[in-house]
């Protein structure tokens, strides 16, 4: 890219560059701190946690030494809010996203399909090691975690061996449930991953 390889001196971008993409530099001007929210019909302050990841592009390491961020305020009133909340606030909670039924059904399948868990045990030690998991999410959300399952089963997406059907199953029960991946639940990831690396590739 002319811009990594410093034939080209400027680029004027939106927050997307700033995240998933390894594009150092050694400025990063923000000129505008707000967007619009259609939530709250208006313009809205950036999160601190985006702000900051903005800013963070500056002065990468093996790449600079140092780095500059500037934020343009308008009036004293903006510098010192600037102020207060970018540089001496705390940043937003980060939390998982991955209880959510869609990114459950992909990371799932992606999982099975790819062989890194062939069993409801092994998919809680591994969802365990995750922030989801960390955060104290996986207990609570076991219903949901069931439900996305019976989705990828139906789908025929999946096989599950020794089923155990019911409400009131015990939980040792359940760990020993077995998944393995369909022909068609593997094409299907396969086409998911292929799309994702094109994605990242364009974004290279």
């Amino acid at each position: 890219m002319a811009f990594r390889d410093k034939a080209l001196k400027t680029l004027c971008a939106t927050p997307t560059l700033a995240a998933g993409v390894n594009l150092p530099a050694k400025r990063v001007i923000i000129r505008d701190l707000s967007r619009w929210e259609s939530s709250f019909q208006s313009n809205q302050p950036l999160p601190v946690l985006e702000v900051q990841q903005m800013l963070g592009r500056a002065g990468r390491p093996g790449f600079d030494v140092d780095g500059e961020g500037i934020l343009i305020a308008k009036n004293k009133e903006q510098i010192d809010y600037f102020t207060e909340n970018y540089f001496e606030g705390e940043t937003e909670p980060v939390n998982s996203r991955l209880g959510s039924e869609p990114a459950l059904r992909t990371h799932l399948l992606s999982l099975i399909a790819s062989g890194t868990i062939n069993t409801k045990e092994r998919l809680h030690e591994f969802l365990e090691k995750t922030l989801f998991g960390a955060q104290g999410e996986l207990w609570r959300t076991q219903h949901r975690l069931n439900k996305v399952l019976d989705f990828l089963n139906k789908e025929n997406l999946i096989d599950i061996e020794d089923r155990q059907d019911g409400d009131f199953v015990p939980a040792n029960n359940q760990l020993k449930e077995k998944f393995s991946p369909t022909a068609f639940g593997k094409k299907y990831h396969n086409c998911i991953l292929i799309h994702y690396l094109e994605l990242s590739f364009v974004m290279l």
